[in-house]
């Protein structure tokens, strides 16, 4: 299934001309145009830690799905979710560079998968029933063989397809092998290899279910994630010598000195303490103060009180206390890996059942890989030496304290909206000494537009490059522009800056206002919407993230939505004006806030109907996508739909009522589908046409003229200039 993945072009309307410009600190080899979030829209927690996190990391809405993520059984998964989170990055055009996998707050830690992973006839014979959740979205490209039993858990060697983890960076003397993780190619060894295996790199942001964190703990995680990017900051990562035996010393235990040995060779530092915690440490008159410069913490014990030690974690912190029930949060008999969040860590692994194998916990050289500029999501894989499939990876995965990352600047940014071709010139130095700038990439709206090596600057260290981007070929409207520089070093440390662009090559325009701008559930928040050009829109959509959220009729003055629709934290909404002539223009990023704490308004209020809405959608062929169908209770409340006439050139599954559509691969041209809205008690409320258009963004290897989307705005910017 997710092997099968084609590279599709640009999807949707594009944009260009400066308006402002931010800059933002990089990270390794991920950053946020290659992550992708999903968000429990039934989950207030799910929906508001996922906006704070999304908003806060600067993930492109194109980047952002609202599904459900838990299922009765990891097959269930792959057939529904699955499917979905495929299609998704197919349909959208950025299937090519995502690599991470970030779920906000869930309802389940895990995923049933009793019996897919067989047991060794030697070794340790226990056996696989649960994945962790994370996981279970990471070994989507290896579904199709975990499904036919295709893999043995971790045990001696006797023969049959083992699981090590492909991405797995071995034992090292020296420094550490910080290469940049890349989801598009096979990996073996350690190392890119097209006879490999692919995968992604999945995590949790946080559990707040029991025995987990509260929301402000998880809140606060994000914050410090983020303040500790690129900081560098002086401390010690600390190995326990615990009385625990067993979890302290084994195989683990031998490469602490290594690991030591590599921080120190690249300027940091590692200490081996006896006890439980670092709390031991003394000041120069030799009285005990604890240790309150911890990096990152490597202990081995089934219980321990980590809040209440005389020790701190520093922001970007990773901790790991290596006993097999840290992720079993439905039985209480070994301390949770919570607690290292509510001490201060960004991130932490623990196991979601009793593993085979002390394999499934990450190595120290975890925290060697990290220093050498890994993200903390790279460096954990990184450090995994067999698949994790109970592994569970908890907190920002994206945190990156340790890398230098380059200096950007970019120029010829006009001040005005443009037409024609734009040109960007770039210029970047290299954040660490003896790098050099290997290329840029643009993104516009979250697409991968254009890539190009870098050429030697005046001084060591510079490179530089020009874009040329044809507006001419993109819609008019507000878009978001993000360029990145990438330096030539194995954890590709990368620079970022953004700004908020508009395009006026065909004259037409979009001026909104959202008011008010701040709220709660019971908000009911308006746009208000004036068009110019030659023509008027017969169609208006507003849009959070990529979800529909209200839809209009062309002569419309405002949309309106309700806090409760939207889903508590930060968002940004985005009107999107149809043509008659199938053109498009859309509108600058509007941002809102629903606030976090306000009950939400709870039951739908009786004897009013629920409302559906007609509407237009582009569907790709071939593609898994979900359908957001508009249906609102009068208070602003979701409410479940019923479908009444399917489309001739399309399936449509509903589970839980999520409702997707898997197009007929040569589906092409016009069709439509009905549904209506369903009151709390199950009876009909307002009914709806959905009208499709069947069409590729463009580009791909198999479409015709029939094929592509109409209107020069669906056309796709070949990736040129490499």
């Amino acid at each position: 299934m997710f092997a099968a993945l084609r590279r599709l072009p640009v999807a949707g309307a594009l944009a260009l001309a400066l308006l402002t410009l931010t800059a933002r600190l990089a990270l390794a080899g991920s950053g946020p145009e290659n992550v992708l979030v999903i968000i429990d829209p039934g989950l207030p927690e799910s929906l508001y830690l996922g906006h704070r996190y999304v908003a806060a990391r600067g993930i492109p809405a194109r980047n952002v799905l609202y599904l459900r993520p838990d299922a009765e059984s990891f097959a269930r998964l792959v057939d529904f979710q699955g499917r979905v989170v495929t299609g998704t990055l197919e349909a959208r055009g950025i299937g090519d560079h995502i690599d991470q996998v970030v779920l906000a707050p869930t309802r389940a830690f895990y995923v049933p998968a009793a019996g897919l992973v067989g047991v060794p006839k030697s070794g340790c014979p226990v056996p696989v029933n649960r994945f962790a959740i994370s996981m279970a979205y990471g070994l989507l490209p290896q579904a199709p063989e975990i499904l036919a039993g295709a893999y043995l858990e971790a045990g001696d060697f006797d023969g049959g397809s083992h699981s090590p983890n492909p991405y797995y960076g071995g034992r090292f003397r020296g420094r550490p092998s910080a290469l940049a993780f890349d989801a598009g190619q096979a990996w073996q060894g350690g190392s890119p290899d097209e006879d490999g295996n692919r995968l992604l790199l999945g995590s949790l942001l946080g559990w707040t279910g029991e025995r987990g964190n509260t929301v402000a703990e998880i809140d606060a995680l994000i914050d410090r994630s983020l303040r500790a990017d690129g900081t560098r900051p002086a401390g010690s990562f600390y190995f326990m010598n615990t009385p625990d035996q067993t979890r302290s010393k084994g195989r683990l235990n031998n490469d602490w000195p290594a690991t030591i040995r590599s921080l120190q060779a690249m300027g940091g530092k590692g200490e081996v303490l006896q006890g439980v915690l670092p709390d031991s440490c003394k000041d120069a008159a030799g009285a005990v103060i604890g240790c309150h410069d911890a990096l990152g913490v490597l202990t081995g014990i089934a219980g321990m009180d980590a809040p209440g030690a005389n020790f701190s974690l520093l922001p970007g912190a990773f901790a790991d206390h290596l006993t097999s029930f840290a992720a079993t949060y439905d039985e209480g008999g070994q301390t949770k890996m919570s607690q290292w969040i509510s001490k201060g860590a960004s991130g932490t692994i623990g196991t979601v059942e009793e593993p085979c194998t002390g394999g499934k916990f990450p190595v120290p050289d975890l925290h060697a890989h990290y220093f050498a500029g890994l993200s903390l999501g790279e460096a954990a894989y990184r450090a995994l030496p067999w698949l994790a499939f109970e592994s569970l990876l908890v907190g920002d995965p994206l945190t990156t304290p340790f890398a230098q990352p380059p200096e950007l600047v970019l120029g010829n940014l006009p001040q005005a909206p443009v037409r024609g071709v734009l040109n960007l010139d770039l210029s970047a130095r290299a954040g660490l000494a003896g790098a050099a700038i290997r290329g840029f990439e643009l993104y516009v709206d979250g697409l991968r537009l254009l890539r190009k090596e870098a050429t030697a600057g005046a001084e060591a260290g510079e490179g530089q490059a020009r874009l040329a981007l044809n507006t001419a070929r993109l819609a008019d409207g507000w878009h978001q522009l993000t360029v990145v520089a990438i330096d030539d070093q194995a954890a590709a440390t990368r620079a970022r800056a953004q700004a908020a662009i508009e395009v006026r090559n065909r004259g037409r325009w979009l001026s909104t206002e959202v008011s008010p701008a701040e709220g709660d559930p019971n908000t009911v928040f308006s746009v208000s919407v004036a068009a110019g050009g030659p023509d008027r829109p017969r169609e208006l959509r507003l849009w959070q993230n990529e979800r529909l959220v209200a839809v209009a009729t062309g002569d419309a003055t405002a949309l309106t939505v309700r806090g409760s629709a939207l889903g508590q934290g930060p968002s940004n909404l985005r009107l999107e004006a149809d043509y008659l002539d199938n053109g498009q223009a859309v509108s600058r990023l509007l941002p809102v806030n629903v606030a976090w704490g306000v009950v939400p308004p709870g039951v739908p209020p009786s004897g009013i109907p629920p409302t559906a809405a007609d509407h237009s959608l582009v569907v790709a062929p071939g593609a898994s996508q979900l359908l957001d169908l508009p249906a609102y209770f009068a208070n602003g409340e979701r409410a479940k739909v019923e479908l009444l006439q399917a489309p001739e050139q399309a399936r449509l599954v509903i589970q839980d009522g999520t409702v997707r559509i898997d197009a007929d691969y040569y589906a092409s041209g016009l069709d439509s589908l009905r549904y209506r809205a369903l009151d709390a008690d199950g009876k009909p409320g307002g009914e709806a046409t959905v009208r499709i258009r069947y069409c590729l963004p463009g580009g791909d290897p198999r479409d015709d003229a029939l094929r592509v989307c109409p209107g020069n705005h669906k056309a796709w910017l070949p990736m040129a200039s490499r």
